[in-house]
């Protein structure tokens, strides 16, 4: 039995258009996993874990801040246009993109790869995304002053930040650590008052500067 077969998912979809849920509902199911449509109203009902939502959705930032004040593991969908959306999104805490100009197969290789717990984001997406952070690294008198205040982190928060800057959810770390999500929530929160950051990507780019990485 494969890999795919013995962790299969229901994953969440949300979006208005058809088209894209009946696209991606193949795809998801091509790769061994399951899929359940939902409106705005009926996320209320919903439990899956996993989510694909398309980015063109009606209420989509609403329906992506509540999902991921629950800790859901977000893929999003967009044009490659939409690509300031998509790392508003990422920021936010969306763990994987896709584009829907991409073929089948590319979108399949993504898919897998997110179901299995890795954080794939489309290239053209990263290339945008990495100028985006390096224009929000700290400026250098404040690496100087984090460098001369001697910044030290704890071996588990070091262990924490790595497991971030790998793209994995602070859920997914609590599962992986077998601590709970309170536990890495508090760590994190410890990571960015040492850093002096608000963000993730913030907190794993000041760490490589000062060498805690």
């Amino acid at each position: 039995m494969s890999q795919t077969q013995q962790h299969a998912h229901t994953i969440g979809m949300y979006s208005q258009n058809s088209q894209f849920l009946q696209r991606f509902g193949d795809l998801v199911q091509q790769i061994g996993h399951h899929t359940t449509a939902y409106t705005h109203s009926s996320l209320a009902h919903s439990h899956e874990k996993l989510w694909v939502i398309d980015l063109e959705a009606s209420e989509v930032e609403k329906v992506l801040r509540r999902l991921l004040q629950q800790a859901k593991d977000i893929l999003v969908v967009a044009h490659l246009s939409q690509s300031e959306r998509v790392i508003r999104a990422i920021y936010a805490g969306a763990t994987a993109c896709t584009l829907s100009e991409r073929d089948d197969a590319e979108i399949m290789v993504a898919l897998r790869s997110w179901g299995n717990g890795e954080a794939p984001i489309d290239p053209a997406i990263t290339r945008q995304l990495l100028a985006s952070l390096l224009q929000q690294l700290p400026q250098q008198h404040n690496i100087t002053a984090l460098v001369e205040s001697e910044i030290e982190l704890t071996n588990r928060e070091k262990q924490i930040l790595q497991l971030v800057a790998e793209g994995l959810s602070n859920q997914q770390i609590a599962t992986q650590l077998y601590v709970s999500r309170h536990t890495v929530d508090s760590h994190v929160k410890h990571i960015y008052r040492k850093l002096e950051v608000t963000k993730r990507m913030q907190a794993v780019s000041t760490a490589r500067h000062l060498g805690l990485l």
